[in-house]
């Protein structure tokens, strides 16, 4: 597949024929905005493929944390505090809020 690169303002003003081009030759456009990559427009086959492998991926993985899961449970209160166990606790000072009055 082939890849161009655009700045902002081509792709404003050819749109159309961009999307044409994507489609017909099989093309990815990547936008560039200051010579910097910010979006790219591939063909909807690629994108459709993308999010099919994405699914995979993510279904692979949580067959993979299920299968590791050990089925041990804890309770976030007692997690909390082996955490913070060390952790010395510092007195909770207020700040006055002061409001600055508007001249009329």
């Amino acid at each position: 597949m082939e890849k161009r690169e655009l700045n902002m303002s081509e792709v404003r003003e050819k749109l159309a024929d961009i999307i044409e081009d994507v489609k017909m030759k099989n093309e990815s456009i990547i936008i560039e905005k200051y010579n910097k990559p910010q979006a790219a427009i591939v063909p909807y086959s690629e994108y459709e493929a993308f999010e099919e492998w994405e699914i995979t991926k993510e279904s692979e993985l949580m067959k993979n944390l299920i299968k590791k899961d050990t089925g041990i449970r804890y309770n976030w209160e007692d997690v909390k505090k082996e955490l913070f166990e060390d952790v010395p606790a510092k007195p909770f000072r207020r700040t006055k809020k002061i409001s600055k009055k508007t001249k009329r």
